[in-house]
């Protein structure tokens, strides 16, 4: 029996293994930036295709 628990011996990295965890908690808020946006008011002037492209479309300036 002495023989066999001296070849038993386990190696450092299992004594590393049973100590690992993972830590699963979310991490803290973070301070987030408000942007502006902005809406386009769009017509569509024409439609020569069935998918419209830039130049079927009028638009003003954001607001």
């Amino acid at each position: 029996m002495e023989e066999r628990n001296s070849s038993a011996r386990p190696r450092s990295a299992a004594y590393a293994a049973d100590n690992f965890y993972l830590d699963n908690r979310n991490p803290a808020d973070r301070e987030t930036r408000g942007w502006d946006f902005f809406y386009k008011h769009c017509k569509l002037m024409g439609r020569e295709n069935t998918a419209p492209n830039k130049a079927d479309w009028d638009c003003t300036d954001p607001k």
